[in-house]
C-alpha cells in the first residue's frame, strides 16, 4: 500500500510560510507507506525532483494552478508506484498515522473528498452546484491516468477544484465523500486525519493553527490531549466573529458536518 501526498505549492510568501509550516510540523515524520511532494512550477520545459519538491514546466501562480496539478498527475503516473494519489495545499494537515490506518476506507474506483456547493453561479454551474473541495482530492490508479489527460485549456476561467470535479463527472467516474474538519468554518477541533487550518483573513493564524493540532496529536495521554483541544478552542474563539448571522451560520454547518459523518 502506497500513499502519495501531492501538496500544490509556491505561488508567494504566505504558501511558502505555510510550507514551511507543514515542513516543521507532521510531514517531518517518518512513513514508510506515505511519500510528501510538493508541486511547484518553474519556467523552461524540464520536470525536476530536487528532494521532495516536483518542479514541473508552468507557470508558478496562483491562474496555474490546475495546469500545475494535471502535470504533476502526469509525472508520478511516469515516475512513481502508488495505490492512492491524495491532492492537496500547503494550508491543510494531515495526521499521516491516521490516514494510513484509515487506507482501506478509500474507494480506489472513484475520486473522493469534501462536496461543497458553489456560492454563486459560475459559468455554467448555477449557484448550488455540488462539487469536490480541491484542499483533499483522494484518486487511485483509474483517476490518475484519467487526469493525466485532462487539457486544462478547455477548463480557463473556472476554480482548479470545480474544473477537476466537472471533469471527472463528465467521465462518468464515480465520488465518495471523505470526512475532514475546517477550523475556519466550524471553529471547533475534530480529531480528523485531514484537518483545513486556512484562514482567509491572517495567515499568521493558518500557521498558529497548524502547529496547534499537531501539538494537539504529538500529545501522548487523555489529558494532555484535552489541555491542547482547550487551547485550540481558545484560539479559536478569540478570532472568531460573533453575530447572529455568524451564529445561524455557524450552527447550519455544524448541522452539515455531522449529517455527512
Amino acid at each position: 500500500m502506497k500513499i502519495i501526498l501531492l501538496l500544490i505549492s509556491g505561488g508567494g510568501e504566505v504558501h511558502d510560510s505555510n510550507e514551511l509550516s507543514q515542513r516543521m510540523t507532521w510531514a517531518s515524520a517518518q512513513s514508510t507507506d506515505i511519500e510528501i511532494i510538493w508541486l511547484r512550477g518553474r519556467s523552461g520545459n524540464e520536470y525536476s525532483l530536487e528532494s521532495n519538491t516536483l518542479y514541473v514546466p508552468c507557470e508558478n501562480d496562483f491562474t496555474s494552478i490546475l495546469e500545475k496539478t494535471i502535470l504533476g498527475f502526469r509525472w508520478i503516473a511516469s515516475n512513481k508506484n502508488f495505490d492512492l494519489v491524495v491532492r492537496s495545499n500547503t494550508s491543510t494537515y494531515f495526521n499521516l498515522e491516521s490516514l494510513s490506518r484509515n487506507f482501506s476506507k478509500f474507494d480506489l474506483r472513484a475520486v473522493g473528498g469534501t462536496f461543497e456547493n458553489t456560492r454563486k453561479p459560475i459559468g455554467k454551474y448555477a449557484k448550488g452546484y455540488r462539487y469536490l473541495n480541491g484542499s483533499g482530492l483522494y484518486l487511485g490508479k483509474k483517476a490518475v491516468d484519467l487526469i493525466c489527460n485532462m487539457d486544462h485549456q478547455g477548463y480557463a476561467g473556472l476554480p482548479d477544484d470545480l474544473a477537476i470535479h466537472s471533469f471527472f463527472e463528465d467521465s462518468r467516474i464515480g465520488f465518495y465523500h471523505v470526512p475532514r474538519n475546517n477550523l475556519d468554518l466550524h471553529h471547533i477541533f475534530f480529531p480528523r486525519f485531514q484537518v483545513r487550518v486556512k484562514s482567509w483573513s491572517r495567515n499568521d493564524l493558518t500557521i498558529s493553527r497548524m502547529h496547534y493540532v499537531h501539538a494537539y496529536f504529538q500529545c501522548q495521554t487523555f489529558y494532555s490531549r484535552l489541555h491542547q483541544w482547550i487551547r485550540i478552542e481558545i484560539q479559536e474563539y478569540s478570532n472568531s466573529e460573533i453575530s447572529i448571522n455568524s451564529v445561524r451560520n455557524f450552527t447550519r454547518r455544524i448541522l452539515n458536518y455531522f449529517r455527512h459523518i
